[in-house]
């Protein structure tokens, strides 16, 4: 028999029954205790011999220590007389009838359970018994377009412009940038040349940083000679010129 942890417990079949109803506190306590000691281990109970039912020669006898009872001899046979007639006795075996059928009766119920189970897998996958196996699930990619692209990328908070003179923008960071490659004093004349010449052109550049950068080189190109070498030796600063640039640089 499997072993049961659950069973139905109706306790009305106790309460009502006429002879549990004539057991005193004490009879009913061992009368309790051998039936869900019962419950609890495939219905049956192994005695030595009879002698351990009918007179409890000791306390430390199988049936006294489930049933939580020190009386022997006379007086255990007094609860005991109470008892008896609800209990079947087969060689040294003792079972009871109710608990018997109820065992059964949960056994059955578990074994439809098991296979309602079995006929439900085999309805949704068929005779294949390796059902274990896990199923290889393709992950299509996430396509962005270009537009969706374009506003996570915008999304990206960016370095606010500050104005240099009346015309030029650049970021700190870009000023920090031409000043580190160029020197101070480039950084200056540069800055001033660009403002003279957007501001006499009306000309307009996408970058103000990139054309700075891509007229020195330019520049240095054409006279063959490293301006910024030059610019890094003047000693020239850019920072508090407010009449010249407009912005202090740090």
């Amino acid at each position: 028999m499997n072993n049961i942890k659950y069973i139905w417990l109706e306790p009305a079949a106790f309460l009502t029954d006429i002879d549990f109803q004539m057991m005193n506190a004490e009879q009913r306590g061992v009368y309790c205790s051998v039936i869900f000691y019962l419950y609890c281990n495939g219905g049956k109970l192994e005695l030595v011999d009879n002698s351990d039912i009918t007179l409890l020669h000791t306390k430390t006898s199988r049936l006294a220590i489930i049933s939580g009872c020190e009386k022997t001899g006379s007086e255990w046979a007094a609860i005991w007389s109470k008892i008896a007639d609800k209990f079947q006795i087969s060689g040294n075996i003792l079972t009871h009838r109710r608990v018997t059928s109820e065992l059964e009766k949960a056994e059955k119920y578990i074994k439809a359970k098991s296979e309602a189970g079995k006929k439900g897998m085999a309805s949704r996958y068929g005779d294949n018994k390796d059902i274990t196996k896990v199923s290889k699930v393709k992950v299509s990619k996430v396509k962005i377009s270009k537009k969706e692209d374009k506003k996570l990328k915008t999304a990206i908070p960016k370095e606010d412009k500050e104005t240099f003179l009346q015309f030029v923008k650049l970021t700190k960071t870009e000023v920090k940038k031409l000043i580190e490659k160029m020197g101070q004093y480039n950084t200056d004349e540069y800055i001033e040349r660009l403002n003279n010449y957007v501001g006499s052109k009306g000309k307009k550049y996408k970058s103000h940083y990139y054309t700075i950068l891509n007229w020195w080189k330019k520049d240095n190109d054409n006279a063959g000679k490293s301006t910024s070498q030059r610019g890094k030796t003047t000693g020239r600063s850019f920072a508090g010129q407010e009449s010249k640039i407009g912005k202090t640089i740090e």
